[in-house]
């Protein structure tokens, strides 16, 4: 079953035969309730014990729709809110898994929980797939700075495959001083020295947050034309 979608009921205090009660608790923390879930009978009985405590997860299923995550990532969502090693080691896992769980991390970056929310950004920086560009794109804007600098390390990551998207985005968004700072640390990363003192008038505009910025949208597509004759350089 891992890796396919399943239907999850939320959690209520289930009948004894249906709770395993655990005396360890991810590595010694002690757990009133590691909830054992049942899938419906014409599915065949498929056990999911989740590693955390019934009210939190039941927490986390009024935020998230279980219809959009696969039973794998889903058995790790809850150890993202967990400290230290576990948290860690869900992370990892989530990484190891790749590109095709990116989908699943967007969902997470709509949450209004901070944690998971720094958690999916964390995946989707180490992922480095391409096909994350233009969510790290609209991520630049984003309200809280942690989310802000790790996408922008996620591009940096990517490579200079984000830099033509970037261009075109900061072309239309001058006016916002997050997107403005965000960008100037990405290309003052990405470009060569050469490219860097061949556009230094752009990278002061995008740093000199005392000015509208009216220039930036020529300046970045005249970046953009130079990186599309010469992608490589």
């Amino acid at each position: 079953m891992s890796g396919q979608k399943m239907p999850v009921t939320r959690l209520a205090k289930p009948p004894k035969a249906e709770v395993t009660w655990v005396n360890e608790y991810f590595g010694g923390k002690h757990n009133e309730a590691s909830a054992t879930l049942w899938t419906d009978s014409n599915y065949g009985v498929v056990d999911l014990t989740f590693y955390c405590n019934m009210k939190t997860f039941n927490k986390l299923l009024e935020d998230l729709d279980p219809n959009d995550f696969t039973e794998d990532v889903l058995l790790l969502i809850p150890k993202l809110e967990e400290h230290g090693p576990v948290r860690r080691g869900a992370r990892e896992k989530l990484i190891e898994k790749g590109a095709e769980i990116l989908p699943q991390m967007y969902k997470l970056l709509d949450l209004e929980n901070s944690q998971l929310r720094w958690e999916a950004a964390q995946v989707i920086k180490y992922i480095a797939s391409e096909e994350s560009i233009s969510i790290l794109i609209s991520l630049l804007d984003d309200v809280d700075f942690d989310i802000r600098r790790i996408a922008s390390n996620a591009l940096i990551l990517i490579g200079r495959s984000s830099l033509i998207p970037l261009c075109e985005h900061i072309a239309g968004n001058y006016d916002k001083v997050n997107v403005r700072e965000c960008v100037h640390y990405v290309l003052t990363e990405l470009l060569t020295k050469n490219e860097h003192d061949e556009n230094i008038d752009l990278l002061y505009a995008l740093s000199n947050f005392r000015r509208s910025g009216e220039a930036i949208p020529h300046l970045a597509y005249e970046l953009r034309e130079e990186l599309i004759d010469s992608p490589s350089k």
